[in-house]
């Protein structure tokens, strides 16, 4: 067809494309830190101290934010490197919302210290002093990656792209946050909301979208705690810290890749596999592990 190799010895068995590089010796090259890209990071903040007093201190902070990003984050369904995808189409063709984006932010941190109670002399001394404290985090839950094209445009340009998103469709099966489905019986998200583009052509969807995203999982945890002091120079300090003190039941992430994955069950009708598939399973890596505490004892002399 005309094309030629690009240096003597360039392996013939390689493709056309290869030999068009601008270092057809190499593959992929990824880029570490490319100061190119863009960041918006808009947001109404508030905050309420309610400062120590009657053995009480109490902090609130709401965040109402919105985080864009161009030519920064990747969208993780890809295979590209770190290069965003639609890269072609111009960097502008990437501005979305941020893969860290979550809109509303609500944090609670709370300290209470029990007073000398009027009662029984020992029993108000095994109760005084003990600290209890809170962390509370609420928040949106992350996007969800807009799906890759599965055309053969990747070989073709060494380019990813998005699928087109169908106008008007409804992306889930289900509201991943109602607790209201048997997460291994249903598909959460739903294919017929993404489609391929042309062939030889990207994609016009973004890499995120704001009505897209994961389940939320608030952070709740509580400690309790004192502090003994018995000379000068030796105390003691003994607390309690519980992770997911509630023990809400947190879902893993439906799997988001390929709108096209054939969906599969085992022999107890769970489903095994496909697009909108929940994975069962508690691993290590899930996020909000079944209550779990520590005792924690320290000496100081």
């Amino acid at each position: 067809r005309g094309f030629t190799a690009p240096y003597a010895g360039f392996p013939l068995s390689q493709t056309v494309a290869q030999s068009l590089r601008p270092f057809p010796q190499f593959g992929h090259i990824p880029v570490q830190g490319d100061p190119r890209g863009k960041t918006w990071y808009d947001s109404l903040q508030a905050k309420l101290t309610k400062r120590l007093s009657h053995n009480l201190l109490v902090n609130g902070a709401f965040t109402w934010e919105k985080s864009l990003q161009e030519g920064v984050d990747t969208n993780l369904n890809g295979t590209g490197g770190t290069l965003p995808m639609n890269v072609l189409g111009g960097q502008s063709a990437t501005k979305s919302i941020s893969a860290l984006d979550k809109p509303f932010i609500l944090q609670v941190t709370a300290q209470y210290t029990v007073p000398k109670l009027a009662i029984q002399k020992f029993a108000a001394y095994a109760l005084k002093d003990w600290t209890v404290g809170t962390l509370l985090v609420y928040s949106s839950g992350l996007p969800i990656p807009s799906p890759v094209a599965t055309t053969s445009i990747a070989n073709q340009l060494f380019q990813n792209s998005t699928m087109n998103r169908v106008t008007g469709v409804n992306p889930y099966n289900v509201d991943l946050n109602c607790h209201c489905f048997n997460p291994g019986g249903v598909l959460a998200l739903n294919p017929a909301a993404w489609t391929n583009p042309t062939p030889g052509t990207f994609g016009n969807s973004a890499l995120y979208y704001g009505d897209f995203r994961f389940e939320r999982h608030p952070q709740e945890n509580m400690n309790l705690g004192r502090t003994w002091a018995f000379r000068e120079r030796f105390t003691l300090q003994l607390r309690v810290e519980f992770n997911n003190i509630f023990n809400r039941t947190f879902i893993n992430d439906p799997l988001a890749t390929n709108p096209f994955a054939p969906a599969s069950k085992g022999p107890n009708g769970y489903y095994t596999g496909g697009y909108g598939y929940i994975n069962l399973a508690t691993t290590s890596t899930q996020f909000g592990q079944p209550r779990n505490g520590d005792i924690v004892m320290k000496v100081t002399f």
